[in-house]
C-alpha cells in the first residue's frame, strides 16, 4: 500500500509550522541531554545527523526542506541557539510571512 499524499499542501505558513514541529522534535526529544554535552565526537555528530534524518523525512512526506531552511537549521547549530530561541525565530518568521500575505 502506498503512503497517502500529504493532506496539507505546502505553503509559506504550512512550511513554517512544519519547521516549528521539526525544531520541537529535534531539540526536545529524548536525546536532548546527549546534544547538550558536545565533549565527545558522537555527541557533536548528532545534530548534523538529526538534520539529515529530518530533511529525509520531510522529503518522504512530500515537503522537502528548502536550501534556506537547511541553512537556517545549520546556523542554529553552528551558533549554539537554544531550543527556545530557535522556536521564537521560526514563529517570528511565520508572523512576518502572514503579514506579507495579508498585505498582498
Amino acid at each position: 500500500m502506498s503512503p497517502s499524499p500529504n493532506p496539507h499542501p505546502p505553503n509559506a505558513i504550512g512550511r513554517a509550522v512544519q519547521a516549528v514541529a521539526f525544531v520541537d522534535a529535534a531539540w526536545y526529544g529524548p536525546a536532548m541531554s546527549k546534544r547538550q554535552n558536545h565533549s565527545d565526537s558522537a555527541a557533536s555528530a548528532a545534530p548534523s545527523q538529526l538534520l539529515a534524518e529530518a530533511a529525509h523525512l520531510q522529503a518522504i512526506e512530500g515537503n522537502p526542506l528548502t536550501v534556506e531552511e537547511i541553512a537556517m537549521f545549520e546556523m542554529f547549530e553552528r551558533e549554539g541557539w537554544s531550543p527556545k530561541r530557535r522556536r521564537a525565530h521560526i514563529l517570528r518568521r511565520i508572523e512576518d510571512r502572514g503579514r506579507v500575505a495579508a498585505a498582498e
